[in-house]
């Protein structure tokens, strides 16, 4: 707030009032951009902006007065650095400051900086760690038995070192991250606009979610975005697979309630066809979202968001379909309420 506050300021003192063009703000889900009439005053560059190398010097001088007197501007021309000290502090993206057709551009991004200095340490040390209990796990019976399944080999240090890698990395994927590399393994040709379209959320997010995948190692694309194709590096562990077979486990066991409801009465073939329409209707995530929900009752929109590595936005939209179509409904209030699930069978 305190970086919008500057930004909005600087846009009122230092605007150009004899275009008759208007001042805009537009909000976006990661970012928000701000445009003023009016390019930089008296042959101040970007440049000179970032390095600070520069002498304040205002088009509107009454103004600029009246603002410092008030206590609203500190001081003259320090309103971009404070803003950039203000995002740096918040640990988010730098702002963006571009001259635009005949006025001035500033987008601010809601992106978190990761401080990839950090994670490299922290890596190298889990490594370490998890090599050191790996070796004395070697040693030791009962732990053999315990990590058997991870350590299949124990007679290689090699292979042992590999599939601890591997664990460590297939834990750190959200369970949307899962499905989208089984939706890939299944059509490797399988486009954005198309992801976006089955798990019902924005193309932001699946980009998101993308660049993670390619991050951690699981995921390259090979050519350019119109006749290339998704090359999968690791596959994901029986571990991994458990949750695609709940996920699809709901579509299953409604097509077994089909092949099933032949011998029973033209009644009830039609009550399970109403069901498995409904059923049908639900997108990957939402089936998530509702086996979330049946495992805890109490979890937030938050918990949900961050499970997923979407935006609460995006989990509230599917939410609010699963209540349209039947589905879910929220008893008491956001604090001490909870969900319940109105018919188990339904989603299964």
């Amino acid at each position: 707030m305190d970086a919008i506050r500057e930004i909005v300021v600087n846009m009122v003192v230092h605007r150009d009032y004899r275009d008759s063009s208007a001042s805009i703000i537009k909000i976006f889900d990661n970012r928000i951009e701000f445009f003023n009439p009016g390019k930089l005053y008296e042959g101040i560059t970007i440049q000179d902006l970032l390095s600070g190398n520069y002498t304040s010097k205002s088009r509107n001088k009454l103004i600029a007065r009246a603002f410092k007197e008030t206590g609203i501007i500190e001081r003259y021309g320090s309103g971009i650095m404070r803003v950039r000290k203000i995002c740096k502090e918040y640990g988010v993206r730098e702002p963006d400051f571009i001259e635009i057709s005949n006025g001035f551009q500033v987008i601010l991004y809601n992106e978190k900086v990761v401080d990839t200095k950090k994670l490299t340490d922290k890596d190298t040390n889990s490594d370490i760690d998890t090599n050191k209990d790996t070796n004395k796990d070697t040693n030791s019976d009962t732990n053999k038995d315990t990590n058997s399944d991870t350590n299949k080999d124990t007679n290689s240090d090699t292979n042992k070192d590999t599939n601890s890698d591997t664990d460590k990395d297939t834990n750190k994927l959200t369970e949307i991250q899962k499905i989208i590399l089984k939706k890939i393994e299944n059509n490797k040709n399988i486009t954005l606009s198309e992801l976006s379209k089955a798990f019902n959320i924005n193309i932001r997010n699946i980009k998101n979610n993308i660049s993670k995948l390619k991050d951690k190692g699981f995921l390259e694309r090979v050519g350019n975005n119109k006749s290339g194709y998704w090359e999968i590096k690791q596959t994901l562990k029986d571990t991994d697979k458990d949750t695609d077979k709940d996920t699809n486990s709901d579509t299953n066991s409604d097509t077994n309630k089909d092949t099933n409801s032949d011998t029973n009465s033209d009644t009830d073939k039609d009550t399970n066809s109403d069901t498995n329409k409904d059923t049908n209707k639900l997108t990957e995530i939402q089936k998530i979202i509702l086996k979330k929900i049946e495992n805890n009752k109490n979890i937030t929109l938050s918990e949900l968001s961050k499970a997923f590595n979407i935006n609460i936005r995006n989990t509230k939209n599917n939410i609010s379909k699963l209540k349209d179509k039947g589905f879910l409904e929220r008893v008491g209030n956001n604090k001490s309420g909870y969900w319940e699930i109105k018919d188990i069978k339904r989603h299964r």
